[in-house]
């Protein structure tokens, strides 16, 4: 079971509940594996990856901001679920993929 904190805006939340479930992947494939994280800053970083990647699925993204020119404001709109700073980061991730230079906005 997910617990999240009250008080929490909605978009955070849900980011919450997907980095949640991306640790519990993890030890899943731990499990399975028998292979163990034992850094747990690359386990939170990892749980990060997994979160955004479920919230803005790089494929869909893609096509998504080139259709878009890359507008924020318009792709904020159709991943209004996702908060701001998880679209920015797939935004660079996805320019660093493509080459492009990228400088996140504050």
């Amino acid at each position: 079971m997910i617990y999240v904190r009250e008080g929490l805006h909605p978009k955070h939340q849900e980011f919450v509940i997907a980095h949640e479930i991306g640790e519990l992947t993890m030890s899943t494939i731990e499990r399975r594996s028998g292979e163990e994280i034992d850094d747990a800053r690359l386990m939170e970083v990892m749980a990060n990856r997994f979160a955004c990647q479920l919230m803005v699925p790089h494929r869909w993204f893609a096509n998504d901001y080139w259709r878009t020119g890359g507008d924020l404001e318009t792709l904020q709109g159709i991943y209004s679920t996702a908060p701001a700073n998880v679209i920015k980061v797939a935004i660079g991730a996805l320019l660093a993929i493509e080459g492009e230079p990228f400088e996140l906005a504050a």
